[in-house]
């Protein structure tokens, strides 16, 4: 954690958006290597450890970034969603667990737009925009 600061927070958000940016390309590329596919033996499953990965990673990276004490509780939400969502993509490997996996990534993706609103109201009322 770090103080709150607009030079602190001009940090956040760049790491946060760097983060975000890679996240997402990384998502895509595994999407639609997922879409690509025709093949009866590509199933799945494949696909799953990769999208775990992502979830991991994003975690981990969120884990390190410096965080303006006003957004650290918001922040560590994320974190543990993402982790929940790497735990849940694992849990779709098994039949017996897979349908509790996708109802977790359900709830955790309305829980994650709600915190990263709440995360962007935190943010432009104590820096606004900061350029």
């Amino acid at each position: 954690m770090v103080a709150d600061s607009e030079a602190n927070a001009r940090t956040y958000g760049l790491g946060f958006a760097n983060i975000y940016t890679t996240y997402a390309a990384s998502m895509a590329g595994v999407m639609g290597d997922l879409t690509a596919t025709d093949q009866p033996e590509n199933t799945y499953a494949q696909f799953v450890a990769p999208i775990a990965d992502s979830y991991s990673g994003i975690a981990t990276a969120l884990k390190v970034l410096p965080v303006p004490v006003s957004l650290s509780l918001l922040h560590l939400e994320l974190i543990n969603i993402y982790l929940s969502n790497a735990a849940a993509m694992k849990s779709i490997e098994e039949p017996l667990t897979a349908m509790s996996g996708l109802v977790a990534i359900k709830e955790n993706g309305a829980k994650e737009m709600a915190i990263l609103k709440e995360l962007m109201e935190v943010f432009t009322s104590k820096w606004g925009v900061i350029e």
